[in-house]
């Protein structure tokens, strides 16, 4: 037929019994085909169907041929022969693989549904949102939500969604707006998996962390009673919100609260799960922000027998807490291993921390061999970016480059290297000219050279830029005092108080508040923090635990 009617059929056959035929003919080769094993013989007669027989096909006919062949090439596991050049329109798209054709006809299937007023195949929209969703398309397949039109979906469902879209592609404000108005009281106030995805959304965000806590709070009193593996995400999520507000508290004894609160909350979610990773690597950081190292080893190990993605995150983690046992020989094992086991644009942040370590261990040299492979590979990974083949592992953490320029400045002005340390600081104000810690580091450099005046100048500027910057505050306290003489020695400790406000685990902080009582003759008090200090640099990582994320935002 195909031979004898390359035009088609002619007006007056298009009702008789050879149409039909043909029709029939059209609808059942493919399946045939499928039934005797020839998938790719099966693909071709779809395509041909779709490009030389749809006028033989009523739109019923012509939708479900589409449906089938759509999702024949996304989970058919076979690719399909690529199309003859005679079937491609000059200047229109041409798919490359079976996953481009298969989302084309699904979007081709959307826009016919909803030009037909009052038809919509819901399962054609679920096709094309897990095959977007696989891709990483998810920018697209929230266009795809917007285009429906109004009724499709209820306008709760429709934001959820729309909010999981934009979560997925880092569009976290976007997204809580949309899931603000889904949770609105005249919406779907109860609605679980919302309440869960918005509290996990404000977790590591200062200024939405208590609205966090709310929502999980809401999502416990909302879920039924055999729901422990709901209960078990809720309470982890609440536990990093309330670790998320401590951040942002600046009273002692509310942090103190509030961590309680967090340990408790993940414990809890342990309890009911046991088994999942994520929440028992959370649990030990939470540990190991309490000093409970012992605990918070455990937890890493566990973690890092168990695998599910926490290899870069879990070694990590363990070496940090090894160092805050002062065990850094086994820390600089323990990396070594991993760097070993890791891809290399994963090993950023352990290359950063082994360098740390190695300064520990009063290796400055190697030290620098190693924020020297880092700098390589960060460079190699730009190079890559403007290529467009970078890849990137999906549990690795970032390291900016800035911060690797001021952490080798800091080991070039130890090793009484100046002019080294000065050519890392004007590489570091290249690429940040506005940078806090650039001033930071630059006052630590003239700190050493005996220039005290200019370094008071630096850190005073490195908090005209971030007054929250804290290390410049403890600098500006022990300085002043110093330089000026006792004249200055409130305006020492009222910079020194506010860093100990901020955060009180700050050795350094301690040290010099002891000094100060010292010189004011009250002894009592200066041995109370020249014992915390002592204390806290015993236990202290050679890196912020707050620095490795959280596994429920990996």
């Amino acid at each position: 037929m195909e031979t004898a009617t390359p035009a088609g059929l002619p007006d007056e056959w298009g009702r008789t019994r050879i149409a039909d035929m043909l029709s029939n003919s059209v609808k059942l080769l493919p399946e045939i085909l499928l039934e005797m094993g020839e998938t790719s013989d099966a693909m071709v007669a779809y395509r041909r169907s779709l490009l030389r027989f749809s006028w033989c096909l009523s739109s019923s006919d012509l939708v479900l041929i589409m449906k089938s062949f759509a999702t024949l090439l996304l989970y058919g596991g076979v690719e399909a022969p690529r199309a003859s050049l005679g079937a491609h329109v000059e200047g229109a798209f041409t798919p490359k693989n079976n996953y481009e054709e298969g989302i084309l006809l699904l979007m081709i299937l959307l826009r016919i549904m909803n030009k037909e007023q009052g038809y919509f195949d819901s399962s054609v929209f679920e096709h094309l949102s897990f095959a977007l969703s696989v891709g990483g398309q998810l920018d697209t397949l929230a266009h795809q939500y917007e285009a429906l039109l109004p009724g499709t979906l209820s306008r709760p469902d429709r934001w959820y969604s729309l909010a999981l879209c934009y979560a997925g592609s880092g569009e976290d404000l976007r997204a809580l707006e949309l899931l603000r108005k889904s949770l609105a009281a005249t919406e779907r106030p109860k609605d679980v998996p919302a309440l869960l995805l918005a509290a996990k959304l404000c977790v590591g965000k200062p200024d939405f962390c208590s609205e966090g806590v709310e929502y999980s709070k809401r999502a416990l009193l909302n879920m039924g009673k055999d729901t422990s593996a709901y209960r078990a995400r809720a309470l982890h999520v609440q536990g990093l919100a309330l670790r998320s507000q401590v951040q942002v508290t600046s009273s002692s004894a509310l942090k103190i609260k509030l961590h309680g609160e967090a340990r408790e909350a993940l414990q809890e979610a342990a309890t009911l799960d046991g088994v999942d990773s994520s929440i028992i690597f959370d649990l030990g950081l939470e540990l190991a922000e309490q000093r409970e190292t012992g605990s918070a080893v455990n937890c890493a190990k566990y973690c890092l027998d168990r695998g599910g993605g926490a290899r870069v995150h879990g070694w990590r983690f363990l070496a940090l807490v090894l160092t805050s046992q002062e065990r850094h020989a086994e820390a600089d094992v323990v990396l070594e291993s991993a760097l070993e086991e890791t891809a290399p644009w994963e090993q950023g942040p352990l290359l950063r921390t082994r360098a740390k370590v190695q300064m520990a261990l009063g290796q400055p040299l190697l030290a620098v061999k190693s924020y020297q492979v880092l700098l390589a590979l960060l460079q190699a990974e730009q190079k890559n970016l403007e290529f467009g083949t970078a890849v990137r592992g999906k549990e690795g953490e970032t390291v900016e480059e800035v911060v690797v320029w001021h952490d080798l400045a800091q080991v070039y002005t130890e090793l009484k290297q100046w002019h080294d340390a000065e050519t890392c600081l004007e590489k570091a104000l290249l690429i940040d000219s506005c940078s806090a810690a650039t001033w930071h580091n630059t006052g630590l450099v003239r700190e050493e050279q005996g220039q005290l005046d200019e370094a008071i100048l630096c850190y005073k500027n490195a908090l005209a830029l971030d007054n929250s910057y804290m290390d410049s505050k403890v600098k500006l306290g022990a300085l002043l005092w110093q330089v000026h003489g006792t004249s200055s020695l409130p305006v020492s400790k009222s910079y020194l108080a506010e860093a100990l406000e901020a955060e009180p685990a700050h050795m350094e902080a301690w040290y010099h508040m002891g000094l100060l009582h010292k010189a004011e003759s009250r002894k009592h008090e200066a041995a109370k923090c020249f014992q915390a200090a002592i204390v806290l640099e015993q236990s202290s990582p050679v890196e912020k635990f707050t620095s490795i994320t959280p596994a429920l935002l990996w």
